[in-house]
């Protein structure tokens, strides 16, 4: 399960498993505690019981806060990960998850 001073979770079931993305430590404890580190995008897998079937993983770790994860299924089985990061202002970052390549297709 994510760590306790993780917040903001983003899910998507593959037809197999969940991916859980989450910022970790709270982006949002920032405006509590000014010294609190930048948040981070960490995602983990949890089987259909619930329980962890891996270890959290880093998704985004740059110098600035990544923050509010996205997580959608892509046609074909493929999954893509989507966040804010504030690294050198405000954009938005994404990537296919770790175990489904991301495959662009051309449409006439």
């Amino acid at each position: 399960m994510p760590p306790r001073n993780a917040c903001a979770p983003a899910v998507a079931w593959s037809g197999q498993r969940f991916l859980v993305a989450f910022e970790q430590p709270c982006d949002q404890m920032r405006g509590v505690f000014p010294t609190s580190p930048p948040a981070d995008v960490v995602a983990l897998w949890l089987g259909s019981d619930g329980t962890a079937s891996s270890a959290p993983f880093t998704i985004a770790n740059r110098a600035g806060a990544e923050s509010a994860p996205a997580v959608a299924v892509l046609p074909g089985k493929g999954m893509v990960l989507a966040w804010r990061d504030e690294t050198s202002g405000n954009s938005i970052h994404m990537t296919p998850s770790p175990t489904a390549p991301l495959r662009l297709r051309r449409h006439p």
